[in-house]
């Protein structure tokens, strides 16, 4: 999870000054959620679980444009090593809540109908 000092993620130096999430606002919004509390053992940063074993399937999808890319990358990393069937995509063109675009930019609505997809595809 992005917290204040330097970056600690090449996405997070990247995308410092990203248009939807710049990494100011990444950290704000840990500042607000946790307050006080340690991201690593609040349970609000999954990564920093025991252990990943046996969780059910997972779906990750990231952006390119987007300071906490590489938290995503990383946790698909953890879940697959834990043997957890993981499918990761990174959208190269899209930037953080792509969701709320896809009425408007087709990139978006391909993305969000590929994360649609396959959670009907894993619940069936």
């Amino acid at each position: 999870m992005v917290l204040a000092g330097p970056p600690t993620l090449p996405s997070e130096a990247e995308n410092a000054h990203a248009p939807i999430l710049p990494r100011r606002a990444v950290e704000l919004s840990a500042g607000w959620y946790l307050g006080e509390r340690d991201p690593k053992t609040s349970g609000a940063a999954p990564a920093y679980a025991g252990s990943h074993v046996g969780l059910p399937p997972a779906y990750i999808a990231t952006v390119q444009g987007d300071a906490i890319r590489d938290e995503g990358i990383r946790y698909a990393q953890l879940l697959r090593a834990a043997g957890v069937p993981v499918e990761h995509r990174n959208h190269t063109d899209l930037v953080h809540a792509f969701c709320t675009l896809a009425p408007h930019v087709p990139t978006a609505a391909r993305a969000l109908d590929d994360s649609l997809t396959t959670l009907k595809n894993g619940l069936a």
